[in-house]
């Protein structure tokens, strides 16, 4: 992965981490990592271990999903046997570690991948999941629904090549992930260890999961 190695790439890299460290005004932070996944984007290669790097990163997302589900669910169903007047809000806040198969291991790419995880350094980062839009007007729980898997004439993601993508285990989450927020495909295909919680809130009735 030359784009790593390109002094282009470190510049923008140290610039961003420099603006992370004064603290300065968070939209600059946000167009330093919007031109960084721009910069990782166009020099991704679509080669097959790049493939099943992706395809074991959204194994592991989809199985946390579930997971976190798993978990709520018997509290949705305790919960929407009461006289609801408002909507049941499952957040669940998932953490990528920093692995030590990524390319780079120093402190700028690592304060880089911290704020990546932010809200306020990249806001389509969007840990919350509404349960009662995803699963709570069903009557029986689906996960199959709960993951939004497409078919594989209709992938997720319309920025992947459809040759490549066909056979990918694309999901709403990923497709958010990766076209709404400053993930780039170079940063989702290292991830492969997610820890999260949830928490249902309703009024003041608040109940926590780790998972």
């Amino acid at each position: 992965m030359k784009i790593y190695e390109s002094r282009e790439y470190r510049d923008l890299r140290n610039s961003i981490c420099q603006l992370i460290r004064k603290g300065t005004c968070e939209t600059a932070v946000q167009r330093g990592l919007e031109l960084r996944r721009k910069m990782l984007e166009e020099s991704f290669e679509y080669t097959e271990d790049n493939k099943e790097l992706l395809r074991a990163f959204c194994l592991h997302l989809n199985d946390a999903v579930i997971r976190l589900y798993r978990k709520a669910w018997p509290m949705y169903k305790q919960l929407a046997q009461t006289d609801l007047t408002k909507d049941i809000t499952l957040v669940a806040k998932l953490k990528m570690l920093y692995l030590e198969s990524h390319p780079i291991q120093d402190s700028g790419e690592k304060e880089v991948w911290t704020a990546l995880q932010e809200y306020r350094y990249n806001p389509g980062f969007d840990d919350a999941f509404n349960l009662m839009h995803r699963a709570g007007h069903q009557e029986v729980y689906n996960e199959d629904a709960i993951l939004q898997l497409h078919p594989k004439d209709e992938p997720w993601d319309e920025q992947l090549p459809e040759e490549w993508n066909q056979d990918l285990p694309l999901t709403m989450l990923f497709h958010h992930w990766h076209t709404h927020s400053f993930f780039s495909l170079y940063d989702l295909m290292f991830i492969s260890d997610i820890e999260g919680c949830l928490r249902i809130e309703l009024d003041e009735i608040k109940q926590d999961a780790t998972i």
